[in-house]
């Protein structure tokens, strides 16, 4: 049973907007910055198969600055997500495997960029703008180029 993606059924549940700078071996294979490892997770959080094909991250105008990313899942290699099942939209496909390995969901990699201080990220399906919140890097200032990245406690949580 597959159902369109809607703010009740999938998440955003990670983001990794400002990592630790590139190591030796990383340096090695021309990955010079550490945006280049940034992601942001989803998870279906329903009972049902999503059809990923009309859900987009887009970047807005917010601030008097063009902010977040620009993802159109109907162009990405995962179209289907199973129940409980994650999926990746990363900087850089090959920076992202060389530092966290090969396998992982990565459905494709993203235009634009995720600033390290904060961010509006906003998510649609079809017309409907599912999830819009800005990021500070003072929530957890251990995310803030320190190696970890900015996890949703509860993903299945009611939104307000």
């Amino acid at each position: 049973n597959t159902v369109p993606v809607d703010a009740t059924n999938f998440r955003i549940s990670e983001i990794h907007y400002h990592p630790t700078e590139p190591n030796d071996e990383e340096r090695r294979a021309k990955h010079t910055d550490g945006d280049d490892f940034e992601f942001i997770e989803l998870v279906n959080i329903s009972d049902n198969t999503l059809d990923l094909s009309g859900v987009r991250l887009l970047r807005v105008e917010a601030d008097d600055d063009e902010q977040g990313v620009d993802f159109d899942f109907s162009t990405g290699s995962i179209q289907r997500l199973a129940p409980g099942g994650r999926v990746l939209v990363v900087e850089n496909r090959s920076a992202f495997e060389l530092r966290y390995g090969n396998g992982l969901p990565v459905t494709g990699e993203w235009g634009g960029r995720l600033n390290n201080g904060q961010e509006r990220i906003t998510m649609v399906a079809g017309d409907a703008t599912i999830h819009e919140f800005t990021y500070f890097d003072s929530w957890q200032p251990d995310t803030d180029g320190q190696g970890r990245s900015l996890e949703i406690i509860d993903p299945t949580a009611t939104l307000d």
